[in-house]
């Protein structure tokens, strides 16, 4: 069926085409795998098909559905083998990325699923026949779960005691320049010695969990220059980048501070500190031994 057609009758009909999409995410939540699925056809659709000189009927006989998807009056006859067809390509990827999660905590026993797509007795027999020695979980109004979460948490945002990090985070930092470690790329001269530029210094890393307002890290380093220090704050989908110009690593923004005391030659030492909120990364950098200190927040939703 033509997108042009779907899009006409939904303008035209907007009570029928919700009607529908009702229909058709019941039926996904109580199809089992050997049941056949009956969906009413709204009229409209039906008549804007045949101003455009075509049936339903005949769009499916030019399908690989012909004899599988049938339409009787008002209503298709779905059969179970097409249904499982269409449910096979999300179900696979599902239960890999939960064998995935459950590779790297094999600690966890137990399995809570919400959602509205927990509630297709198709996807709870296929997460029950993959995971037989876990306990799995599905709240009553599965699909209503997250959302009444996300009501709890803006109310009290105590209520989620910790969180894991969907990235890691760290900063960009030169390192002494390592023959046997570092690309001869990244080699720079630098301040009378040979630094190695790029290094993300990882602060925290993807997976690991933080309590909301109370995980901060430090780190110590050299200021870029003896007038200020330019701190670069990255996230990278990797647990262990290297560098942060390597691919899945992203700058999300910098900040600079100045430093008052330029009459020493030496480079200051600055304190990075990051602090973990429920949905800010803040980041402080501080010349040590004094009161000066910047400070920037980010979004952990970039």
């Amino acid at each position: 069926m033509e997108k042009s057609t779907i899009s006409s009758f939904s303008q035209k009909s907007k009570i029928d085409d919700l009607d529908l999409k009702r229909e058709i995410e019941l039926k996904k939540r109580t199809f089992a795998g050997g049941n056949n699925i009956v969906i009413t056809i709204p009229r409209e659709l039906t008549e804007t098909l045949e101003k455009r000189g075509r049936t339903l009927e005949q769009i499916l006989s030019a399908t690989v559905y012909e004899g599988k998807v049938i339409q009787k009056r008002d209503k298709i006859n779905i059969t179970a083998s097409v249904m499982s067809e269409l449910f096979e390509d999300v179900k696979e990827k599902i239960i890999q990325h939960m064998m995935e999660l459950l590779r790297q905590h094999p600690e966890v026993n137990m399995i809570v699923m919400v959602g509205g797509f927990s509630e297709s007795e198709f996807i709870k027999k296929a997460v029950y026949k993959a995971f037989p020695g876990k306990t799995v979980i599905i709240p009553q109004d599965a699909r209503l779960a997250v959302v009444k979460g996300a009501v709890m948490y803006g109310h009290d945002n105590s209520v989620i005691i910790s969180r894991s990090m969907p990235f890691t985070y760290g900063v960009s930092v030169a390192v002494p320049f390592d023959d046997i470690k570092h690309p001869e790329s990244k080699k720079t001269l630098r301040n009378g010695s040979y630094k190695c530029e790029n290094n993300f210094k990882v602060f925290i890393r993807a997976g690991e969990s933080v309590i909301p307002g109370k995980t901060t890290v430090q780190h110590v380093c050299n200021a870029s220059t003896v007038s200020s220090a330019n701190v670069e704050i990255y996230c990278a989908k990797s647990k262990f980048p290297v560098y942060v110009d390597e691919p899945g690593s992203t700058c999300i923004g910098s900040i600079q501070l100045q430093l008052n005391d330029t009459r020493s030659s030496d480079l200051h030492t600055i304190r990075i500190t990051m602090s973990f909120g429920s949905t800010e990364l803040s980041v402080q950098a501080k010349a040590e031994g004094t009161n000066n200190a910047v400070m920037a927040k980010f979004n952990f939703l970039h």
